[in-house]
């Protein structure tokens, strides 16, 4: 649950150093005596070493800079452009707000929803409005944090795709102008612009996973990895179909990673998938 108290967020600062510590630990090969005894006691699982270096370090300060840049959207209200349509005005809102569970079964049936006068039957979308209305009532400053995280999410998974394309530090530099470009900028700031958020993260996720199964076959290894990565794919595509229609470019920019491969590491693909 996001608090919009400034101790939480310090507690999740904290938190992210540490692993971060930790993760430059394992980069510089620290030995098996500065590890913990929990650690020393299992020698046979083998954790591979995270590099953290320069990339990383950037890509942490990137997203120090984007929070600093996009805070004060948690003070903004409520809009009467669609935040009525899609939250304030919603029955179903006002019951999950009140601690109602069922709220969240009507979600699932297209005539309620439309009913509703919401224009387009979106589970993905209109679950997380739930999920805010329900752990925070109809507090506008609950929506614009989720927003907030989800836009860093999608920023992260704009890197991920780009880094097999391009230099580390290009696809660093290609992630914060897709941040803070004027065409993210509405989605962040706009309670009603949920959805655009929801499906840019997950079909960038998708993409990424994909891309890290296609590079998996042709290395010809490591088929277990092949099969998570490909699972990854199908979760983040089918979420990202139940959060905007325009989601489903995913299905040919799919086809054109996979058929880009050869004959012989196609059929492995398909192999992995199966």
């Amino acid at each position: 649950m996001w608090s919009s108290s400034p101790s939480f967020y310090l507690e999740y600062l904290a938190y992210i150093l540490e692993v971060l510590s930790w993760a430059a630990l394992y980069s510089v090969g620290a030995d098996s005596k500065s590890k913990p005894r929990l650690m020393r006691s299992r020698p046979a699982i083998r954790i591979p070493p995270i590099k953290l270096g320069k990339p990383g370090m950037l890509v942490f300060l990137g997203m120090v800079g984007l929070t600093i840049l996009y805070w004060p959207v948690k003070d903004f209200g409520f809009l009467r452009w669609d935040d009525s349509t899609y939250v304030t005005a919603r029955p179903v809102m006002h019951q999950l707000a009140e601690g109602k569970k069922d709220g969240f079964r009507q979600l699932l049936r297209p005539q309620k929803v439309l009913a509703e006068g919401v224009w387009q039957f979106l589970p993905g979308r209109d679950f997380s409005y739930a999920l805010d209305a329900w752990r925070g009532g109809l507090s506008p400053r609950i929506f614009h944090q989720t927003n907030f995280v989800l836009h860093l999410f999608a920023v992260l998974m704009c890197f991920l795709l780009l880094r097999y394309f391009m230099p580390h530090g290009a696809a660093i530099a290609g992630a914060l102008v897709f941040g803070i470009h004027p065409l993210v900028v509405e989605p962040v700031a706009w309670i009603s612009g949920r959805k655009e958020l929801l499906y840019a993260g997950l079909l960038l996720g998708a993409l990424a996973a994909l891309l890290h199964a296609r590079k998996l076959v042709e290395e010809k290894g490591n088929a277990r990895g092949k099969s998570l990565y490909l699972f990854l794919f199908v979760v983040l595509a089918c979420l990202s179909f139940v959060c905007k229609g325009p989601a489903v470019i995913l299905i040919p920019m799919s086809a054109m990673i996979i058929w880009g491969l050869d004959s012989e590491r196609r059929k492995g693909f398909w192999i992995a998938w199966s």
